[in-house]
């Protein structure tokens, strides 16, 4: 059952303009569980959570005028806006950190997880729209995250078992940048760029669930300054844009991927939370990639209504790398 509500509010004057939002969920978790005599049902308590976003966003006007002494995109400082949006923000746990689908165990005191999120940039924009850029700062705490790592669980049908983390930190922060400029009526140039530091911030603990055999286990793990796997923290996008025609777009991107972290796993991980030689050597860096991207549209109209027709090559010239470790 969810229960919940919001708020908002914007104010704007002369350059100033800010806004701010509040909400409130309410949610209670029900497993009825039909595969044993009777039916049983399961009823958690109700989990209440919380959210509070603010901004504001204060117009420079051609304060970044200066820009112009820089051939071609000099104009692009214009217009010049600054913004600051901070955030704090409650998630309730999903279903499985709060009742147990095997046994119908509840939990006696589930956690939310908790962000705190804090952004600042600059955004650019020449006055007659030909070119815009933006700059963005980011830095997001999580806390008491929950998370689901798959392990062998050495059973003859090969099933995984599964480890639930709670009290998982995370520090995400970086920089990113992105951009456009119309060099022609034919051709523009877009690119984007962001550089990441995403780390585990403090160790975590986790339940071993064999649902085969119903064995349950705790373990700590030594996650703090393990960096975040799965994704590429450094990448780097460019490319132009071609309009050969009115409705035709052909656009090539080539990007560059570096500070890919392989994920870790629960086994290697494991210590007994005083265990001074506990792993915390870092999870594998895969070596960094470049590959192109082919993307072409067309707009037409049929009988009145408007269709986009569309073509995407992904790594048109078949590069090879390490996507998931």
């Amino acid at each position: 059952d969810w229960l919940g509500f919001f708020a908002q509010g914007n104010y704007t004057k002369d350059a100033l303009s800010a806004y701010g939002m509040a909400g409130f969920s309410s949610i209670t978790y029900t497993h009825q569980n039909f595969f044993l005599a009777g039916k049983p049902k399961f009823e958690a308590d109700p989990i209440s959570a919380m959210q509070f976003k603010a901004g504001v966003m204060y117009d420079l006007g051609g304060a970044m005028s200066m820009l112009s002494a820089i051939p071609v995109i000099g104009k692009v400082g214009d217009q010049a806006k600054v913004f600051v949006n901070v955030g704090n923000v409650e998630k309730v746990p999903i279903l499985d950190n709060v009742i147990d689908d095997n046994n119908g165990t509840i939990s006696t005191d589930p956690l939310n997880e908790t962000f705190t999120s804090l952004e600042a940039g600059l955004k650019l924009r020449s006055d007659d729209g030909s070119m815009w850029g933006n700059v963005n700062f980011y830095n997001t705490q999580w806390k008491d995250r929950n998370q689901v790592k798959y392990v062998a669980s050495g059973s003859s049908d090969g099933a995984d078992a599964m480890v639930f983390l709670t009290g998982v930190g995370q520090s995400h922060q970086g920089v990113e940048l992105e951009g456009n400029a119309q060099l022609s009526d034919m051709v523009s140039l877009v690119g984007s760029a962001s550089f990441g530091t995403w780390q585990h911030d403090g160790d975590a603990s986790g339940t071993y669930k064999n649902y085969d055999t119903g064995e349950q286990a705790k373990y700590d793990y030594a996650l703090d300054g393990l960096r975040i796997g799965d994704q590429p923290q450094w990448s780097v996008v460019l490319g132009p844009t071609l309009t050969p025609m009115e409705g035709a777009k052909v656009q090539a991107l080539w990007g560059k991927y570096a500070r890919h972290f392989a994920a870790w796993g629960p086994s290697s991980r494991e210590y007994d939370g005083t265990d001074a030689d506990a792993d915390r050597n870092q999870s594998w860096e895969t070596p960094g990639y470049s590959k192109v991207d082919l993307h072409a549209y067309y707009d037409l109209n049929v009988s009145g209504y408007d269709l986009t027709l569309f073509l995407h090559v992904f790594n048109a010239l078949d590069a090879v790398y390490v996507q998931d470790a």
